[in-house]
């Protein structure tokens, strides 16, 4: 993955977090603006798990599994989002933004 995927990536996850995306670019989070530096969800556990908690606690999510470098996001339908990387945090990342596009892309097909 090169610099400008686990930006885009990275963005993703934090407006899947409760922040946005100004006219401008600006990664918005309350009232602080994040810089690309502060967005390390890929290589720092302490960002990624309450995005991982979040995928938990969705109504509609059976549940999140993490073992060894394997991560399983079960979805309904057994839609599943998984990944298998060489480090475990590249698997949970990689299965967190594959969840999330799916996620977006459901609320894209209910919403009227």
């Amino acid at each position: 993955m090169n610099e400008q995927e686990i930006l885009k990536n990275n963005k993703l996850i934090a407006v899947f977090m409760g922040a946005y995306v100004n006219g401008h670019g600006q990664i918005i989070s309350g009232t602080v603006y994040l810089s690309s530096d502060s967005l390390q969800y890929h290589k720092d556990w302490n960002l990624l798990m309450p995005a991982v908690e979040k995928i938990e606690s969705l109504i509609n999510i059976s549940g999140v599994t993490i073992c060894n470098n394997i991560c399983r996001i079960d979805t309904p339908n057994d839609e599943l989002q998984w990944e298998r990387l060489s480090t475990k945090i590249e698997s949970v990342y990689s299965a967190v933004v594959k969840f999330i596009e799916w996620h977006n892309s459901q609320k894209s097909v209910t919403s009227p």
